[in-house]
């Protein structure tokens, strides 16, 4: 009898995991936008720009990837990509094209290339992406995927009314534009045109500019160029300004002066951070946030931005048109040093930064976004300029940082996010042996081992 009850309850209870599973597994299949992502940095998520622009859009948007039936690799990773656009919005559709099998829809959209991705709104304007862009190889071999960046950024242009052209100006030692390839790069994603602007050479500065950016000046502007920039400011000009360290910045007057009319002065000071970070470098600032729209969805997400070599800068509190709120800012166990000389022969010594009499006590204020008594953008202000090279831009949130700043500066609050992401894909290189190992072990050796459990309970069962 005991036997009997104990039978009939292990296949109540059997029944139960059953159909308890099948409930599930319906359920989960219903819900089509659950899922976990548990990958490292949420590879797998989309990101807080690419939500916010499926989410606004006005018009339908249908892309067609263009493939060739033996390219699994690459093309899994985009449309699996795609798949995930398409769960966000009934306005974003994908179709696989194989280019051998329909030749005719390839001449349709002038399609000769095998991955090419064609991204098309429903009023035929066209965009052709290509994987050979989205893919890339590190120095360390490690594969990186820039496909949401590249694909987000072909809606924001094919949906914006029009471009923003924004100017950077030359002239004075800035980073030349070559070294800040990959900015120029983000901000013409996010649907500005970038140019560049010599105030000797054009004597003024072009109408269609809705912002100027002065990226790491070495030199002072001129007297005319101050004037210029001025009468800029004055009306509807914005202005985009990174003062990073030269050797005879505190001789300059006009830069200043320019700064000063915005109600910000440089301490012509660099900042030491005594606080350890990771970087371990107390010339290599990870700063606080401040309280504001460009830096709050940094803050919430655990974003840090990297500055090295920063100036540090204050306000005038009672400016009597335009008011700076501090974006970023050092701890209280930082100074500024200001003897600029013990950093002009490029390598710096412990007992240079240590501090001296005549430094700056912390915390230091080291970036500041600039509105006029209306509450209007007018300028961002930020204390380095390194940050924006080549090198830096994608440390950390350097470049999140920079792009919601300047969606700031242009009252653009749909691009004031997280922006995509560009995912390293690590590979794992492991020898012959190591593989006849991993082979033997999830073929022979786990198997056995479950069929030995089930053996032995089987068996225990059966004698008890």
């Amino acid at each position: 009898m005991n036997r009997w009850i104990r039978g009939t309850n292990s296949a109540v209870l059997s029944a139960a995991v059953v159909v308890l599973f099948v409930l599930s597994t319906l359920f989960l299949g219903s819900r089509t936008g659950l899922q976990w992502d548990l990958t490292a940095n949420k590879r797998n998520t989309l990101s807080e720009k690419t939500i916010t622009t499926l989410r606004n859009l006005k018009t339908d948007i249908r892309v067609l990837t263009f493939f060739e039936s033996g390219n699994q690799v690459g093309s899994r990773q985009i449309l699996d990509l795609l798949k995930e656009y398409s769960k966000r919005t009934d306005r974003f559709t994908y179709t696989e094209v194989d280019i051998e099998r329909d030749p005719m829809t390839a001449r349709k959209y002038e399609v000769t290339t095998p991955g090419t991705i064609v991204v098309e709104t429903k009023e035929g304007k066209t965009k052709k992406l290509y994987d050979y862009d989205m893919f890339s190889v590190n120095q360390d071999g490690s594969y990186a995927f820039a496909g949401e960046m590249k694909l987000t950024q072909a809606i924001v242009q094919l949906t914006s009314d029009k471009q923003l052209p924004v100017y950077l100006l030359s002239g004075h030692g800035e980073i030349p534009m070559s070294q800040l390839s990959s900015l120029t790069s983000a901000l013409e994603g996010d649907n500005y045109a970038v140019k560049e602007l010599n105030l000797l050479k054009e004597g003024k500065v072009p109408e269609d500019a809705t912002a100027v950016f002065i990226i790491g000046p070495q030199n002072d502007l001129t007297d005319q160029e101050l004037a210029v920039l001025r009468e800029y400011v004055k009306g509807k000009g914005k202005l985009y300004v990174c003062i990073g360290y030269s050797a005879n910045m505190a001789s300059w007057k006009n830069i200043p002066a320019l700064l000063g009319d915005l109600g910000v002065k440089s301490l012509n000071a660099v900042a030491v951070e005594l606080r350890t970070t990771l970087f371990n470098n107390p010339l290599t600032v990870v700063p606080d946030y401040g309280f504001h729209e460009t830096v709050n969805p940094l803050d919430e997400k655990g974003l840090v931005v990297v500055l090295p070599g920063a100036i540090a800068l204050s306000a005038t509190a009672d400016h009597p048109d335009y008011r700076a709120t501090a974006l970023l800012r050092t701890s209280a166990q930082s100074y500024g040093k200001t003897n600029l000389d013990v950093f002009a022969s490029g390598t710096v010594r412990e007992e240079d930064v240590r501090k001296a009499a005549g430094d700056i006590d912390g915390p230091l204020d080291l970036a500041y976004a600039v509105e006029d008594k209306d509450g209007k953008p007018k300028a961002i202000v930020v204390g380095n300029a390194l940050f924006l090279n080549n090198q830096l831009i994608r440390e950390q949130a350097n470049e999140n940082f920079a792009l919601n700043t300047a969606a700031w500066l242009q009252e653009n609050e749909n691009l004031v996010t997280i922006a995509p992401r560009v995912e390293t894909l690590q590979q794992a290189i492991i020898t012959r042996g190591q593989a006849n190992a991993v082979v033997w072990t999830s073929v022979v050796l786990y198997p056995a081992m479950f069929l030995a459990v089930g053996g032995l309970v089987w068996w225990r069962r059966r004698t008890g």
